[in-house]
């Protein structure tokens, strides 16, 4: 990956590790060892891998970079029907926190933005209501919201920021559900 990307665009600058799969509807009495690998493979060590060779890239052309690693609150909280997925989300956050303390030197800023439920192929069997329902906006995440923050935490303006977690999750984490029945959302 890293030699197509040289042999494209003469150097990397940004690496944004993307990629998830779930095990959504398993609890750890119906999760088999070969999904709980498969998911783990795919939502962590990818992560890992990517960041490992990408990151000996910014090192050797000496001039920096960041890296963005998409988390999850599954991550923070744990799923009572994802147990590999949640666990796997956990670890990136941390393993994040250990690529920033690794990799500062070099001039190399590791982050994690980390969606709430996102209409996207994991969380596609979500219900748009139910998107609303978890978090104090009363609207469902976009793709867009989360290509924002991913947008600024790789730019010139957030320059100083590193090991963070950039939570783009409508409050969810903070103040959990509300009941959009008896607050209305204002307006404007």
């Amino acid at each position: 990956m890293v030699k197509e990307v040289l042999e494209a665009f003469g150097g990397v600058d940004i690496l944004v590790n993307n990629v998830a799969i779930s095990d959504r509807g398993r609890t750890v009495l119906e999760l088999d060892e070969e999904l709980w690998h498969k998911v783990l493979g795919a939502t962590l060590d990818s992560v890992f891998l990517c960041s490992k060779y990408v990151a000996r890239q910014m090192v050797d052309q000496g001039r920096g970079g960041a890296i963005v690693n998409i988390g999850s609150t599954s991550g923070y909280r744990g799923r009572s029907n994802a147990t590999a997925y949640s666990t796997a989300k956990g670890a990136v956050i941390n393993l994040t926190r250990s690529l920033a303390a690794q990799l500062g030197r070099h001039g190399i800023r590791v982050n994690t933005v980390t969606p709430n439920k996102v209409g996207s192929p994991v969380g596609e069997d979500v219900e748009p209501a139910d998107r609303k329902r978890a978090n104090l906006l009363g609207r469902g995440a976009a793709p867009d919201d989360i290509a924002n923050a991913v947008c600024f935490v790789v730019s010139d303006e957030a320059g100083f920021v590193t090991a963070s977690d950039v939570l783009v999750d409508g409050g969810a984490l903070y103040g959990g559900a509300v009941d959009w029945g008896t607050h209305q959302r204002r307006e404007g």
